[in-house]
């Protein structure tokens, strides 16, 4: 049998209040997946990407404008937000959505 794993119990939301955070926009490309399956609606295949902003601050999000086989880590990249591909939730608000593009065509 294997080990017992003890889970430490999350703090109380009231432990943190969060604020408001200025992320950088621009990145470097730290690693990077091909998506061939995803929810119904979300158009596939797409780059699920791994990026380490310049602020020290690291960020998963979808990579495009971009050719897979020319990605490589470090590949400067500048962080575009905007809605998740159209996607609301039950409300009519739209999802935000966490997009990189190569820095001056990089990639392209």
């Amino acid at each position: 049998m294997g080990e017992a794993v003890t889970a430490l119990p999350c703090k109380p939301a009231t432990a943190v209040t969060p604020g408001a955070v200025r992320l950088s926009t621009r990145g470097k490309l730290f690693t990077w997946a091909m998506v061939y399956r995803s929810f119904p609606g979300v158009a596939v295949p797409f780059v699920s990407a791994i990026v380490d902003f310049d602020d020290g601050l690291t960020v998963k999000g979808t990579l495009r404008a971009t050719d897979p086989e020319m990605l490589h880590a470090g590949m400067p990249v500048v962080a575009v937000f905007d809605d998740a591909g159209g996607a609301r939730d039950a409300d009519g608000a739209a999802y935000l959505g966490y997009h990189f593009e190569p820095v001056g065509g990089a990639a392209a």
